[in-house]
C-alpha cells in the first residue's frame, strides 16, 4: 500500500510539473503576463477598434490587460510608461502621440520590451525582440485607392481629372505615405491629376466638413475625393450633402474601413475604403507583448518580419464585397 501511495504522488508531482512547463515552452502567456497599453487618445475611432480587439484577445486568452489613456499629452504618456515597471509590468504596447518621442519611451519603459503600434519609430530605433512595431504597410493603401480610382477613370474614358486630397495630421508618416502612395500609383497608371484642394484635416471628421465647406465656395470642379482616412471622408460627403452636391458621379475613397464608412459603401454613398484591420493589429499586438514578456522570439507569429515588425495586411472593400465586412 505504501509503495502503490508513493507511486500515485510521484505521478501527481510529475503531471503538475509538466503543467507549469507548458507554457514557457511554447511561449503563450503566463500568469506573470502583465501588458499596459499607452494609447495616445481614446477619441479616435479607429484606435478603439483597435483597444476593443486588443481587450478580446487579452479577455480570451485571460492576459492582464490595462489600457492608459494619454489623452494627446506627451507628458502624460510619458508619466505612465515610467510607472510601468514598478507597477509590475512586464511589456508595454505604445502607440505613441509623437512619434519624435520614441527615444524618451524606450528610456522611460527602463528596459521593458515595447511594442509600437500604429505609429512607428525611425526604423533604426527598432530592436529585434526589444522594440519592434505593429501595424500596415501604409504605402499598400494609398496604392489600393490610386489602383480603384485609375480603373474607375479608365471606364469612363478619362485621363486628366481634378482631385480633392484630404491628408492626415501633418508629419504623421502614415499620413505621408498614403498620400504619396496615392499620388504616384494614380501617376504611373496613366492619369494626370490636378490636385485642386491638397490640405491636412488632422484626421477628424468635423475638421474635414469644415474645410470642404470653405473650399465649396471657390465653386471648383472635382471629379473625385480622395482622403487618407474614413472619417475625413465621411466628413466631405457631410459638407456636400448639405449643399445638395450629388455624389453619384464622384468617387470617394477611404482608408480604415470603419463600420460608418462600409455602411456610406453600401448604401452607394462611397465607394472604396481600405481595411486596416485594427483587431488584427490589436491581436498581434497582444501576441507580441507576451512573446517579450517571456524573452521569447516574435517570429513565428503570423506576418512578423525581421523580428521588428508585424505587418496586418490591408484589404480593400468595394460595393462588390462590403457586406463581407459589415457586423
Amino acid at each position: 500500500m505504501k509503495r502503490i501511495v508513493t507511486y500515485i504522488l510521484a505521478m501527481l508531482l510529475c503531471i503538475v510539473g509538466l503543467a507549469g512547463c507548458s507554457t514557457a515552452s511554447n511561449g503563450s502567456a503566463s500568469a506573470s503576463d502583465k501588458i499596459l497599453f499607452c494609447l495616445s487618445s481614446s477619441s479616435d475611432v479607429f484606435l478603439g477598434t483597435l483597444v476593443n480587439g486588443a481587450q478580446e484577445y487579452a479577455n480570451t486568452n485571460q492576459i492582464e490587460l490595462t489600457v492608459e489613456d494619454g489623452q494627446s499629452s506627451i507628458e502624460t504618456q510619458v508619466s505612465q510608461i515610467k510607472n510601468a515597471k514598478a507597477q509590475g509590468y512586464t511589456a508595454i504596447i505604445c502607440n505613441m502621440i509623437d512619434t519624435d518621442t520614441a527615444l524618451q519611451i524606450m528610456a522611460a519603459a527602463d528596459g521593458l520590451p515595447i511594442v509600437f503600434i500604429n505609429r512607428s519609430p525611425k526604423e533604426k530605433l527598432l530592436k529585434e525582440n526589444q522594440y519592434i512595431y505593429v501595424g500596415s504597410d501604409e504605402s499598400i493603401s494609398g496604392a489600393l485607392q490610386a489602383e480603384y480610382l485609375a480603373n474607375y477613370f479608365k471606364e469612363k474614358g478619362l485621363t486628366s481629372v481634378n482631385a480633392v486630397l484630404m491628408e492626415g495630421e501633418k508629419g504623421h508618416p502614415g499620413a505621408t505615405s498614403r498620400t504619396e502612395a496615392v499620388k504616384a500609383g494614380l501617376k504611373e497608371a496613366g492619369i494626370d491629376v490636378t490636385y485642386v484642394f491638397d490640405d491636412t484635416a488632422d484626421w477628424s471628421q468635423d475638421k474635414a466638413k469644415s474645410m470642404f465647406q470653405t473650399f465649396l465656395k471657390t465653386k471648383c470642379d472635382f471629379d473625385c475625393i480622395i482622403s487618407n482616412n474614413d472619417t475625413m471622408a465621411l466628413g466631405v460627403i457631410e459638407a456636400c450633402k448639405e449643399k445638395g452636391i450629388d455624389l453619384t458621379d464622384i468617387p470617394v475613397v477611404g482608408i480604415d474601413g470603419i463600420q460608418d464608412a462600409c455602411i456610406a459603401i453600401q448604401n452607394k454613398i462611397m465607394n472604396f475604403t481600405v481595411l486596416q484591420s485594427a483587431t488584427g493589429q490589436g491581436k498581434a499586438a497582444i501576441e507580441a507583448a507576451v512573446a517579450l514578456s517571456n524573452d521569447k522570439s516574435i517570429e513565428n507569429i503570423e506576418y512578423a518580419s525581421e523580428n521588428k515588425y508585424i505587418w496586418v495586411p490591408f484589404e480593400g472593400i468595394s460595393l462588390d464585397n462590403v457586406s463581407s465586412y459589415l457586423n
